[in-house]
C-alpha cells in the first residue's frame, strides 16, 4: 500500500485551471464478464419495470431476473454515486458502532454482579479494552482533520478554507467524547447529500469515467471537487475502522470469550451476563471481518488505476476473512484457558515477528506527497499495522500478494496445531486453573474436546477455500495469479 498522501490518486484528476474536467479511463479486462463496466451507476431501481413487460411469460421473467440479479453482482463498479443505500450504509456504521461500545460497557457492568476470584480483573480489564481504544482513535481521527489543509497532487484539497473556532471547538469536543468516528460517518453523509443536490440541480452525465460527469465546466467541476472530498473521508473512516475494530474489538473478544470458556455455567450468577458476552463476541467478530473488507475496498477507491470490487467479491471475501477470524480467535482462547503466561509469550513472538516483517518492507503510507518518508509517523503507522497482523493478513505494500498470504497463512496453521497441540494436553490430564474447586468448565469436556479438534480445521479450511475462489475467481484484476508479475515476501 502506497503513502496515505501519494496514494489519493483519484484527487490528481480535478485541475481547476483547466478548461473541462479530465476524463479518467480504466483498464479493461479482455474476456472478463466479472469485470464489465456499466458507464452509469446501477441500483437496479429499473429492474421491476424490466421484469413487468407484457409479452413475456413468467419463466421468461425469472430468467430474465436472474441474469440482471447476476449481472449485478458479477460487475465492478467504476462510479460510485451517493445513494439512498449509501445513506443507509453510513447510518448503518454510526449504529454498528455505538451498539458495539454499549455492548461491551453492558458486560462490564453486568460482570459487577459476578462472583469468583477472577472476576474484579475481568471487569477492569473490560473497561480498560474499552477506554483505551477509544482514546487511540479518536486521537488518530484529530491529527488527520488536522491534515484536511495539505494540498493533493493536482490542486486538490479537501479542506481549501481555515475551520473557524467554533467548528474547530465543535470537532475536539466530539473527539473528547470520543464521537470521532461518529463525526466522520455524518461528514460523509452531509459530502453525499451535497451531491445529491447538486445532481437534482444541474444534472450529469456519466461519460468515459467517474469524473467525466458534465461538459458544463462549472456544474462539472463542483461536482467533482464533492465527489473526491467524499471519497477522502470514506477511505480515512474505513482506516479508521480498521485501527479500531483491531485494538478493541480484537482483544475484548478475545478476552469475554476465554471468559465463557474457562468458567463453568453453574458459576455464573446471571445468565444475562453470559448471553451479553456472547453478544459482544458476535458484534466484535463482524466488526473485524467487516472493517478488512472495508479497508480493501476503501484501498481501491483511492486508486482509479484499478478495478473495483464487484459485489459478490465482497461478499467471498468477507466469508474469507470471518472464517479465518474466527478459527483463530477460538485458537488462542483456548489456549488461554490452560496457558495464560505461554500465551503472552507467545503473542508477544509473533507481533515482533510481524513488526520486523513490516519493516523490511519499507512501507510509505505516511509519506508526503512527493515521496518523502517521516520515519516517526511510519513507525508509529507499523506498529499498529504489526497488531493487525497477529489475527490477520492486510496488504501493507503494492504488488502481488501469493507469496505473503502463503507464508502468513502457513506460520498460522503451524501455530494452531502447537496450541491446540497444549491445549487438549493439559485439559486431557485436568491441569487447568479453575475458578472453582468442585468441578471442571465445561470446555474441559470430552465432547467438546471432539467438537474442538474438528471446528479448528473446518473453519480455516473454509477460509481458505473462500480465499482461493476469490483470487482465481473474483478478483478485479482478473484470474490469479499473473505468472507477469514477479512476487515477493518484502
Amino acid at each position: 500500500m502506497e503513502s496515505r498522501d501519494t496514494q489519493n490518486n483519484i484527487y490528481i484528476i480535478y485541475k481547476p485551471e483547466e478548461e473541462k474536467a479530465v476524463e479518467v479511463h480504466y483498464p479493461a479486462h479482455a474476456g472478463d464478464a466479472r469485470n464489465r463496466k456499466s458507464d452509469a451507476p446501477d441500483d437496479g431501481d429499473d429492474i421491476h419495470e424490466e421484469i413487468s413487460s407484457e409479452g413475456e411469460t413468467v419463466s421468461d421473467q425469472i430468467v430474465k431476473a436472474a441474469d440482471m440479479i447476476t449481472h449485478a453482482l458479477t460487475t465492478s463498479p467504476v462510479y460510485d454515486q451517493y445513494s439512498n443505500k449509501s445513506l443507509g450504509l453510513n447510518i448503518l456504521g454510526i449504529i454498528l458502532y455505538l451498539v458495539d461500545y454499549v455492548s461491551d460497557i453492558v458486560v462490564a457492568y453486568l460482570l459487577e454482579e459476578e462472583t469468583g476470584h477472577s472476576t474484579i480483573y475481568f471487569r477492569t480489564w473490560t473497561i480498560v479494552l474499552i477506554v483505551v481504544p477509544l482514546l487511540v482513535v479518536n486521537l488518530f481521527s484529530l491529527v488527520w482533520y488536522h491534515q484536511d489543509h495539505i494540498e493533493h497532487p493536482g490542486g486538490f484539497c479537501p479542506r481549501k478554507e481555515a475551520r473557524d473556532g467554533k467548528e474547530r471547538l465543535a470537532l475536539i469536543v466530539c473527539h473528547v467524547l470520543c464521537l470521532g468516528p461518529v463525526v466522520r460517518q455524518v461528514q460523509i453523509i452531509w459530502c453525499g447529500r451535497q451531491e445529491q443536490q447538486h445532481t437534482a440541480k444541474h444534472g450529469h452525465e456519466h461519460a468515459a469515467g467517474p469524473y467525466c460527469v458534465n461538459t458544463n465546466q462549472k456544474s462539472s467541476g463542483k461536482y467533482l471537487e464533492l465527489y473526491m472530498t467524499r471519497k477522502y473521508y470514506e477511505r480515512d473512516s474505513a482506516y479508521l475502522a480498521l485501527i479500531d475494530s483491531f485494538i478493541q474489538d480484537a482483544p475484548q473478544l478475545i478476552l469475554q470469550l476465554y471468559i465463557l470458556l474457562s468458567r463453568h455455567p453453574d458459576d455464573l450468577v446471571n445468565v444475562e451476563t453470559a448471553l451479553a458476552q456472547l453478544g459482544s463476541v458476535l458484534l466484535s467478530l463482524l466488526s473485524l471481518s467487516l472493517s478488512l473488507v472495508s479497508y480493501a475496498q476503501a484501498s481501491r477507491w483511492a486508486d482509479p488505476n484499478v478495478p473495483q470490487l464487484t459485489p459478490l467479491a465482497v461478499l467471498v471475501q468477507w466469508l474469507w476473512r470471518l472464517f479465518m477470524l474466527s478459527g483463530r480467535m477460538f485458537v488462542f482462547c483456548m489456549f488461554l484457558t490452560v496457558c495464560l503466561n505461554e500465551f503472552f509469550v507467545f503473542l508477544g513472538f509473533h507481533y515482533l515477528l510481524m513488526l520486523l516483517w513490516i519493516l523490511f518492507m519499507r512501507s510509505n503510507f505516511c509519506g508526503s506527497i512527493d515521496g518523502v518518508r517521516r520515519p516517526v509517523s511510519e513507525l508509529v503507522y507499523n506498529v499498529v499495522m504489526a497488531f493487525i497482523l497477529v489475527f490477520d493478513i492486510v496488504n501493507i505494500k503494492e504488488g502481488p500478494t501469493r507469496l505473503k498470504n502463503l507464508l502468513y497463512y502457513s506460520l498460522i496453521t503451524a501455530e494452531h496445531g502447537v496450541l491446540m497441540y497444549f491445549w487438549y494436553r493439559k485439559t486431557s490430564s485436568n491441569l487447568a486453573g479453575l475458578d472453582t474447586a468442585t468441578h471442571l468448565p465445561w470446555s474441559h469436556s470430552a465432547r467438546y474436546h471432539m467438537v474442538s479438534l474438528a471446528m479448528v480445521p473446518a473453519l480455516e479450511c473454509c477460509g481458505l477455500v473462500f480465499l482461493f475462489i476469490y483470487y482465481t475467481k473474483l478478483h478485479p484484476a482478473g484470474s490469479l495469479p499473473d505468472k507477469t508479475q514477479a512476487a515477493r515476501i518484502i
